[in-house]
């Protein structure tokens, strides 16, 4: 996913989705606060299991002064951070700490960027359907997620690949459409695959 910075996105407070890696720190609701470049969100769990978040890993954590934790507001059966937030669609470290265990445990947050009103963002993302599909239909037999009518339908005509001096691997990149009528676009930035260094 392509990450979105404060910078891409007109200021106010959006609601948005925030995916956890544990399913002991689920976030049941956020809002998102855009000021200039500044960003925040409210995270809400449904529980009153930690006491405070930190910015970054458990061991950290565990080394850092208690001011610079940051404490949660609690509600009867739940908890609300206000974190800094670094990007959008791209997974960032948050170590929660446990009321019960007194312990610091490692957590990563994604806030998917997919709920922001169009008017929000200052371009246009990607299509991520179509890239899986893309990924899908590029994957070597076997792989594909999709039953076969499906993997087939998203699988494009045969391309020859293109010689590229760049290591394996999945590349984010800025395709521009030039000449035409102008009925044709084209979803920027895209994905580049890399495979035994053809593109």
């Amino acid at each position: 996913m392509v990450p979105i910075y404060g910078r891409d996105i007109a200021d106010g407070t959006y609601a948005v989705e925030v995916e956890s890696t544990s399913v002991f720190f689920k976030i049941i609701e956020a809002e998102l606060t855009v000021r200039g470049d500044e960003m925040t969100a409210n995270i809400t769990i449904g529980s009153r299991s930690y006491l405070y978040v930190y910015m970054g890993t458990a061991e950290q954590a565990g080394n850092t002064p208690e001011g610079d934790w940051i404490p949660g507001d609690e509600g009867q059966r739940f908890t609300v951070f206000t974190i800094p937030v670094p990007a959008l669609n791209a997974p960032f470290e948050c170590a929660a700490y446990s009321r019960n265990r007194q312990t610091w445990y490692d957590r990563q947050l994604l806030i998917d960027a997919s709920a922001l009103p169009e008017d929000a963002l200052a371009f246009e993302l990607p299509d991520y359907e179509l890239v899986e599909k893309a990924i899908i239909a590029f994957a070597p037999d076997g792989e594909a997620a999709l039953d076969d009518d499906e993997a087939e339908a998203a699988r494009p005509a045969p391309l020859e690949p293109v010689s590229l001096p760049r290591s394996d691997g999945e590349y984010s990149i800025e395709v521009n459409l030039a000449g035409g009528s102008g009925r044709a676009n084209v979803s920027s930035p895209t994905l580049l695959i890399v495979r035994e260094g053809k593109a």
